[in-house]
Order: C-alpha cells, then sequence, then structure tokens
C-alpha cells in the first residue's frame, strides 16, 4: 500500500483494497499483504465479494431416528454415503440390525436435501437383508446385469451392492434386493482336456490339458472342457476337493449334435444316464468316470469320440478352505479403469483395494474386462512392502492413483500385444492375466494418504490430506522427480496443528463450484482451487509461489453435529447425527442453502423441532502502521462498504498496540432495502476515536449474512514518537 508523505497537522486518507487475497494466520498481522485478512470465521470470496457463508438446511424428510426397527437389539448402524453413478443423486444407506440380521435399505439425498427411495414398490423403499452386522459396504456404479430368479429375467439397474464380498443387485420388479453372487461368472479354468483309460489310471493322475481362465474368488464355481475319445473312461480335474455341499454337472455335445447335461447331486457320487452308462464322481481326487454299472466294479463305458473338440463339459464348485476368497471379499476401495471411454464407469475393469484383511492389506486386485462379477484369482498386484496398506485409489489423467499410508504408486494400462493364435498354441495360460498388463511404478516414498475420504480432484490434480495435518496436491508423475507432491495447507497449518490422529482420519473432502470443502471435527476448510495460485503449485509443482497465497477460509459448524461432506456438480451435501436426549439421536442430511443454519432439538413432546439460526461470522484485517511504525497517530474516521440481508447485524472492534477494544455505538443493522448484499453496498462511517496510537486494524463481526467491500481511513499524524 502506498501511504502519503507525513506533514505537521494534515490528516491523510488511505484505502484498504477489497480483501481478496488469501487469510494469511502465518505471517505477523502487520506483515500480510494489503488484500489478505489475517483472520477469518464463516466468511469466503464469493461472486467478487467478501461475504458470509451459506446456511446448511435439512429438509423434514431427511431426518430420520437412528433406531428404526421397533423393539430391536440394536448393535450398531453403519452409514455409508458415496458418489452417485448417476449425475443427480447421492446414494446414501443406512444399517440395522433387527433379530440377528442387517437391513440395507438404499435411498437417494439429492443436492436439493430430499431423500427418495432408490427405487420403490408399493411407496416402500427395496429392502436387501444379510447376516451380521455390515462392517464394510460399498456402492459400486455399474451399468446393468440380468440374472433369472424363479424363472423370470431381471436387470439390475446402476448400482451394486457390495457387502463383504456379497454382492446385490437391485430389480426392475420384485420386493427386494437379492444377491448377486449365484450369477458370478463361472469360468472355463481349461479346455482341450484328455482323458485315460480306466486301467492306465496310474499312468496319469492329473489334469492334462490347456489353462484358460483362473478362479473366481466371488464363487469358487469352475468349468472345464475334455475330449472324448477311444478307449477314455476316466477324466481328472485340474482341482482336487470338490464341495460336498453342491451338485456336479457334466454336459455331453454327441455326435447328432444334440447337447445333453446330467446332474450328480450333491449327496450322491453318480448319476444313471439311462440303461447304458453311469456317470461318477470323485470329489476327493477330482476325477470323473464313466460306468456300465451301479458299482464301482462295474466294466467301463467310452462316451463315443464325436469328431469334435471339447465336448464334454464338467461344471463343479471348490472346498470352501481352497481359494484366498479373502482377496476380495475384504476390499473396501473401487475405482473404475483401464481401456477406453467405452468401458462402463470410464474404465474397463473394476479396482479394489483397501484389504481389511491384514494378509492382503498391501493388494490391489482388478475384475475381467467389463465384469465385475469375475475377480479372477491372479488379477492382483501387491505394492511395496506389507508393513503399510493400501488405502484408496483415485485417478488422474489417464492413470491409476494408488495410495498407501506412506507412500504413492501409480498404474497404468497397456493392451496386450498377444493375439489368438499365443493362446491356442499354449504359449499362453492365463488369458485374463495376459488380456492386459497394468504396470506398478512408485510416485513418493514418503507421503501417502491416511484419510481416504479426503481425497478429491481439483482442476485435474488430486488434492488430500493426512494425519501429518497437512494438505497436499499431486503435481506429476515423474517416478525420477522430487516435486510429485507438495504441500498447500501453510495458511491453516495453525488450525490443523492442534488436531490429533483421530480428528484427521476421520476427514471427508468434496468439491463444488471451484472449492474444494475439507471437513475436520465440524469445521469446514474451504480452499479455491481456481485461484491461480494454486493453479501455479499444481500445475508446476515448486514453492517458488508462497503456498501462503492459496486461499483457505473456515466455517464453523460445530451446532449441525455433522460426520461426512460430499460435493458435486448440484451442489453440498453434509450428514451428521444429532443427539437430541441422552436416549435420542437422528440422522440428517444438509443442503447449502439460504442465509440461515438448522439446528435440531425435541420439544417437550418429543417432536423433533427445525431452528433456523442466523450465521455468526467475522473477518479481521491487517494491522496498519501506515509506513510510519514510530510515530503516533490518531484515527479519526474510517469509511466501510457493507450490505446484509433483512435483521442482519455488524459490530465493530478496533484492534491496536494496546489490543482490542469494541466500539459501543457503531452497530449497523440491516432493513429490507439491503437485501441484496453482495452487489449493492452502501458507505457506513465510523468514528473510532483512536489516539496516540502507532498501529490500526478492524475486526468486522456479524451476526446474520453480510459482505465487505474496500476500507478508507483518515488518521492524522502527531509528527512525534512515544
Amino acid at each position: 500500500m502506498k501511504y502519503p508523505t507525513i506533514g505537521a497537522d494534515r490528516q491523510y486518507r488511505i484505502t484498504v483494497p477489497q480483501m481478496d487475497g488469501a487469510v494469511n494466520r502465518v505471517a505477523s498481522p502487520s506483515a500480510v499483504e494489503d488484500n489478505q485478512p489475517t483472520d477469518t470465521s464463516n466468511m469466503w470470496w464469493h461472486d467478487g465479494v467478501l461475504c458470509t457463508r451459506p446456511g446448511f438446511q435439512a429438509k423434514k424428510n431427511s431426518v430420520s431416528e437412528a433406531l428404526t426397527f421397533q423393539n430391536s437389539v440394536f448393535y450398531g448402524d453403519h452409514e455409508v454415503l458415496c458418489p452417485s453413478p448417476v449425475d443427480a443423486p447421492v446414494y446414501g444407506r443406512q444399517f440395522y440390525t433387527q433379530r440377528g440380521s442387517t437391513a440395507q435399505e438404499v435411498q437417494t439425498v439429492g443436492y436439493d436435501g430430499e431423500v427418495r427411495p432408490f427405487r420403490s414398490k408399493d411407496g416402500q423403499s427395496l429392502m436387501g437383508y444379510a447376516h451380521g452386522i455390515a462392517q464394510y459396504v460399498q456402492l459400486i456404479p455399474y451399468g446393468t446385469v440380468e440374472y433369472e430368479r424363479g424363472g423370470e429375467t431381471y436387470r439390475g439397474d446402476g448400482v451394486i451392492v457390495w457387502d463383504q464380498g456379497q454382492m446385490y443387485g437391485l430389480p426392475e420388479s420384485g420386493s427386494e434386493w437379492v444377491s448377486l453372487n449365484e450369477e458370478a461368472y463361472i469360468p472355463l479354468v481349461a479346455a482341450e482336456g484328455k482323458g485315460v483309460s480306466n486301467s492306465d489310471a496310474d499312468h496319469l493322475t492329473t489334469f492334462s490339458g490347456t489353462l484358460n481362465e483362473p478362479i473366481n474368488l466371488l464363487s469358487r464355481w469352475f468349468r472345464v472342457q475334455f475330449t472324448t475319445g477311444d478307449d477314455i473312461d476316466l477324466f481328472y480335474l485340474p482341482y482336487q476337493n470338490l464341495s460336498t455341499r453342491s451338485d456336479v454337472k457334466v454336459s455331453i455335445t454327441y455326435r447328432t449334435g444334440n447337447t445333453e447335461e446330467y446332474v450328480i447331486p450333491m449327496d450322491s457320487d453318480k448319476v444313471k444316464v439311462n440303461d447304458r452308462f453311469y456317470i461318477y464322481v470323485d470329489r476327493e481326487k477330482g476325477r470323473i468316470r464313466f460306468d456300465q454299472s451301479d458299482t464301482q466294479e462295474g466294466g467301463s463305458y467310452v462316451p463315443i469320440y464325436t469328431g469334435q473338440t471339447d465336448n464334454l463339459e464338467v461344471t463343479a464348485e471348490l472346498a470352501d478352505n481352497h481359494t484366498n476368497s479373502h482377496m476380495i471379499t475384504r476390499m473396501t476401495a473401487f475405482r473404475w479403469f483401464g481401456g477406453d471411454r467405452s468401458g462402463l464407469n470410464r474404465g474397463t475393469r473394476l479396482f479394489a483395494a483397501a484389504n481389511t484383511d491384514p494378509d492382503y492389506g498391501n493388494c490391489i486386485m482388478w475384475s475381467a474386462l467389463n465384469n465385475p462379477l469375475y475377480w479372477p484369482e491372479n488379477n492382483y498386484a501387491r505394492i511395496g512392502d506389507n508393513t503399510q496398506a493400501v488405502t484408496a485409489l483415485a485417478q488422474q489423467g489417464n492413470t491409476l492413483i494408488i495410495f498407501k499410508e506412506r507412500e504413492i504408486y501409480y498404474s497404468e494400462y497397456v493392451a496386450s500385444t498377444l493375439d489368438a493364435e499365443d493362446f491356442v498354441n499354449g504359449s499362453v495360460l492365463d488369458t485374463e492375466v495376459n488380456a492386459a498388463y497394468f504396470p506398478v511404478t512408485p510416485l513418493s516414498a514418503d507421503i501417502g494418504c491416511d484419510c481416504p475420504d479426503t481425497i478429491c480432484l481439483c482442476n485435474n490434480h488430486l488434492v488430500w490430506v493426512t494425519s501429518r495435518k497437512m494438505a497436499y496436491v499431486l503435481t506429476s508423475r515423474n517416478q525420477y522427480s522430487d516435486s510429485n507432491v507438495q504441500e498447500i495447507s501453510a495458511n491453516i497449518e495453525p488450525l490443523l496443528s492442534g488436531l490429533s490422529y483421530t480428528d484427521m482420519t476421520g476427514a471427508s473432502a468434496g468439491i463444488y463450484d471451484g472449492y474444494y470443502y475439507l471437513l475436520i471435527q465440524n469445521r469446514l476448510y474451504l480452499m479455491d482451487y481456481n485461484d491461480s495460485a494454486y493453479t501455479y503449485v499444481a500445475l508446476n509443482g515448486t514453492y517458488k509461489t508462497d503456498t501462503s497465497k492459496i486461499k483457505w477460509y473456515t466455517w464453523d459448524i460445530d451446532h449441525l453435529e455433522c460426520t461426512r461432506i460430499l460435493g458435486g456438480r448440484e451442489g453440498v451435501l453434509l450428514a451428521g447425527v444429532t443427539q437430541l436426549t441422552d436416549s435420542r439421536r437422528v440422522h440428517a442430511y444438509y443442503v447449502m442453502q439460504g442465509d440461515e443454519d438448522t439446528k435440531l432439538r425435541e420439544d417437550d413432546e418429543g417432536v423433533v423441532v427445525f431452528d433456523y439460526l442466523p450465521i455468526s461470522s467475522y473477518v479481521q484485517t491487517k494491522v496498519l502502521d501506515f509506513d510510519s511504525p514510530e510515530v503516533l497517530k490518531n484515527v479519526l474516521q474510517v469509511y466501510v462498504g457493507l450490505s446484509g440481508k433483512a435483521q442482519s447485524e455488524v459490530s465493530f472492534w478496533y484492534l491496536t498496540e494496546h489490543g482490542e477494544q469494541k466500539d459501543p455505538y457503531q452497530i449497523i443493522k440491516f432493513g429490507e432495502e439491503n437485501e441484496n448484499r453482495n452487489r449493492y453496498l452502501s458507505e457506513y462511517r465510523l468514528t473510532p476515536n483512536m489516539v496516540r496510537i502507532k498501529c490500526f486494524g478492524m475486526k468486522i463481526c456479524g451476526r446474520g449474512a453480510f459482505a465487505l467491500s474496500n476500507l478508507i481511513l483518515k488518521y492524522k499524524p502527531l509528527g512525534g514518537t512515544r
């Protein structure tokens, strides 16, 4: 700021510019830039003016009791919010326990604050049930999936519910969510299998053929194909120890071209085909045998060679302990990635990570091509060592970013160069693993993310916070660079320093209208990611620009008791739990709108009451020394540009080297004529009567919505020093 030259017995006038700079809590109050506030609460730079934040208001139908079921045994609740697979709504789900089962209700909570069933029948939300407490639940975006129940064909619609490896789909008709695990893809694990004569069984006791698709971790079912031939009546499967709780299916294509299927029941080891032969299964040894007799001592029967390959197919299930199903069933983070945009949800494979089983904590897995119902057991990679778990997956550009607790890696999609001949001649044994490659490269060996719900894409760069009480941006993916990750939270470091590890790991974030919204312990931290300071750091990966110029604002929302935030193209949504009484609490969703906050309470009759509270806010200016810190001054007048909503009021505090002093006379109350607070600011004159001071600043406090323009100060130097 340029100050006038001081002369004796003269009055001077200076203009403090609009405070459109970042709130600077790091530098001394007298050392910040002229356009930087030294502190704010519940304010932001919006629509070209520094003004009070919007309100957060709950719609009445978004409030629900934490205990929905009457006379139920309540073990706990688990509420999940995640971005919608479609544009408009947000999916919320509540889990309650009734008689030992967990009810799963899926709702849409729009950014307008209205709660609606995702789909209903007779006005009631569709429900699904699972045993025990649902601890790890995800909503996975998906296109459509068809499945049959009771002879009817259903189509899933847009989303799959993942509950510890159990997958549920929402049918177009029906009364509840249905399990999709029965629809999990049954892989053809091997083909071109060769059998042996029973008399030569001692010479060939294992499977002989070409391996094809790996086992699906969701189901343990598999298929294998053989070619029948002369004197061949015994066929070894690739696996032993088949399940004793499921049937075995044998399908034969005859010379006529007709295909017949025969089922060996779970409580039997054979099935009679006709008067000519039986089919036996040895579940322990994993083999199929054809025989003319209903005893093990009968003569053999050889299926006739038909002239075509793979005319015999066996479908069976492995025993429970065969596969490492925990590799996938306890995954809690999902992301579509790979291929081109023609795939589902801008990716061709569903990636999974963040396994709660420590044996697989550093694993990522990916589904088969466009099929989240097939998780090949070999489609996985271990990321770094197992001392740190993978915490989250995100995408920046055309790369998959893999976050661990204190490390970052990235992966890229590489299309396979193999052709059909490679699979036919047996040079490739696993079609899924070799269909595409996802090489993994380290990005950061020191910084990771242990606050996964804070990761957001801000102007094509990922932003997140960690329990180190810092916010970061991913600037590049150069494995040889030490500037891939840059800290951007210098401006709010004094506020984050007092938070605990639990506070930080419980944080969540969302984006809306150019701002990154970070929720930690009932306080919102907003970063303007359209501002040039952030853009410079994100694009250049350097600290040449002082990161204290990155614009952060703080909003205090203690009375809302919020635990989670979501932001999208349509708005911002907060979710919270309000403790009304010692024995009663309610869930509520708050949408960002209006100029007042909603506070919930219970009246004397037990009815939930919505109180609307005006927002308290303030802004504190730089402390000015008028470029003459040694000279005493009298501050005579202050002209301040203000506007406010009706019933709002603004009060003033003066800051000097002697401390803070409230102006007891200057309280501005706004009427209806000031309804448009952001555009039409009026100038108000204040008389601080601050005499014989060296420095001067102001704290402007509002109750209700108001906006602030520039300040004009008139002062008189006294011409000497104290």
